[in-house]
């Protein structure tokens, strides 16, 4: 995959990435955003499993870093290489992009592992939303090469 400025994912969110925690509705959740426009890219929800929630947004968060760095190899802290793991062992298998609904003009548009095909991250949008597939399809993407690279 290219890191061009060309891409389109780049030129909305330029990084560096990062997560703060924030609230969508009554879902409290661990945004991913970026922090050069401070735009929201992805929310982690969460009701009670907030280390699960603060867990995927950081792995998300450090995949893209990575990616606009260009080196998915860099030496991490032990406390990322911790949620690394932790996340591989329960998202085991490829990364690709889902999309459901559960009620008409409503989508859920996310990340899912291809082995069991549940939903690791989403967010809501209408139905095919190409920006939104675009973003997850990035995601989805720099996930797997993380991943690969480490041969985790």
């Amino acid at each position: 995959m290219t890191q061009s400025p060309t891409n389109p994912f780049l030129t909305r969110y330029p990084g560096p990435y990062a997560i703060r925690p924030s609230t969508e509705g009554v879902d409290l959740t661990f945004d991913v955003f970026c922090r050069t426009t401070d735009k929201l890219i992805i929310a982690a929800r969460y009701w009670e499993a907030e280390e699960d929630a603060r867990r995927v947004a950081s792995v998300i968060a450090l995949a893209l870093e990575l990616a606009r760095r260009g080196d998915f190899t860099v030496s991490i802290d032990r406390s990322l290489q911790r949620k690394l793991q932790e996340f591989r062992d329960e998202n085991s298998g490829r990364y690709v992009v889902s999309e459901f609904s559960h009620y008409p003009g409503i989508a859920e548009i996310g990340i899912a592992n291809s082995e069991d095909d549940s939903t690791i991250i989403c967010t809501t949008a209408t139905p095919g939303d190409p920006e939104l597939t675009q973003e997850a399809t990035y995601i989805a993407e720099v996930l797997n090469q993380l991943f690969d690279a480490r041969e985790m």
